[in-house]
């Protein structure tokens, strides 16, 4: 059990809550830099930097060989899939949610 300031013992679910929180925020923080990825990406049309780099060579000056910035970009993708997947019985048994829908609505 994590102690409260002063000694005080933690509940299990006080534990959890506040474990839970903190994971939340990191995950907005990781969902906020993945959104911008995505913007600079578009914008600036590295899918095409990658595929047009050859086998073996690093891309542009990212440091990343062609494989390694494919491995990234599907994982990247994947992850994306991933935040529009409902969840299923969300917030209730029957309905469902996205993830970017739960870390998105307020109240």
């Amino acid at each position: 059990m994590m102690p409260f300031p002063g000694g005080q013992k933690q509940s299990a679910i006080r534990e959890w809550a506040a474990l839970t929180t903190q994971i939340l925020e990191q995950a907005q923080t990781l969902i906020d830099n993945f959104a911008r990825v995505r913007r600079v990406a578009g914008y600036n049309d590295l899918d095409t930097l990658i595929d047009n780099t050859e086998a073996g060579q690093l891309v542009g000056d990212s440091g990343l060989t062609k494989e390694q910035a494919v491995t990234v970009r599907a994982i990247l993708s994947s992850f994306g899939v991933w935040l529009e997947t409902p969840l299923p019985d969300t917030p209730a048994p029957g309905a469902s949610i996205t993830p970017i829908a739960g870390m998105s609505r307020r109240g």
